[in-house]
């Protein structure tokens, strides 16, 4: 008797749990993590739906894994199921379950790969389990930016510039669905964008990052902006200085520190008069005022 496609694909899964299940941990000396994957990513919603019950046990087996590389497969493999399993993640619970999973991804701060994965599975994650714009979703979204992002930044400012552009990256992008609540950010993202802007002299892309999100910033929290635009227009001169002094400018940055530097001036504080006059007697940040 001639198997099927799907019988095909249970046998496989079936023996594959055996191995992911057994106490020996004989799956991590093989290849079944990319069988995992390779089963996972050929099967429809319908299929994916069926076998659910073997599916989930391995991917949190491989997500579970103190391995960066086999946590990083895991979610990978999990995002395969986030777009297949909407409804079924929504109503199981098994939504907030891979959320916790993925959440510990974004703690492995040497692999900056795995913590730029991680944060972009628990975004997709998120709109998926619940509904867009309840209280629900927010919370969920303020604990990646406070415990997935602001809680990493702290350990690695002053360091590991890729892993700062990553989590200015996604700072940014959570700003926009977060909106009106990024108020409660505006200092501690201000702060943080102008020490990278100040310090990160010989990571230009870094420092790029920090821009977007001061600009995303200007734009959502515009009323409050100017409380910070001293500290801004600091970071700017210094930012300017640094990369005149060390030859690491590039024309891409220097075009965003003067789009930059327009922004504050869109939102004057009481003495930022006084400050570009003092700037413009400063023969070192002329290119940069004009």
């Amino acid at each position: 008797m001639t198997k099927t496609k799907t019988n095909v694909q249970l046998e496989r899964l079936q023996k594959l749990k055996q191995q992911f299940m057994s106490k020996t941990n004989d799956w991590k000396t093989g290849n079944y993590i990319d069988e995992l994957e390779e089963i996972v990513q050929t099967l429809d919603e319908e299929s994916m739906e069926s076998y659910c019950q073997l599916i989930i046990p391995m991917v949190l087996r491989v997500l579970d894994d103190h391995e960066p590389l086999n946590k990083r497969k895991g979610v990978l493999i999990s995002e395969k199921l986030v777009v297949c399993w909407r409804s079924y993640l929504k109503t199981s619970g098994m939504g907030m379950i891979f959320f916790e999973a993925i959440m510990i991804c974004t703690t492995y701060l040497d692999y900056p790969e795995l913590v730029d994965d991680a944060l972009r599975s628990l975004s997709q994650l998120v709109s998926v389990i619940h509904q867009t714009n309840s209280i629900e979703y927010f919370d969920l979204l303020e604990r990646i930016m406070n415990d997935a992002i602001l809680k990493m930044l702290a350990y690695c400012i002053g360091g590991k510039a890729e892993l700062v552009k990553i989590l200015f990256e996604h700072a940014t992008l959570l700003l926009k669905p977060i909106g009106i609540l990024s108020f409660k950010y505006l200092h501690q993202f201000s702060g943080t964008a102008c020490e990278v802007l100040e310090l990160y002299v010989s990571h230009p892309y870094t420092q790029l990052t920090a821009i977007t999100l001061l600009k995303e910033l200007f734009i959502i929290c515009k009323s409050r902006m100017s409380d910070y635009g001293s500290r801004i227009l600091t970071a700017i001169v210094n930012a300017w200085l640094n990369m005149t002094l060390k030859d690491t400018s590039t024309p891409k940055l220097k075009c965003e520190l003067k789009l930059l530097l327009n922004l504050v001036k869109l939102h004057p504080y009481p003495k930022l008069t006084n400050d570009i006059k003092l700037l413009e007697s400063l023969e070192a940040v002329q290119e940069l005022l004009h």
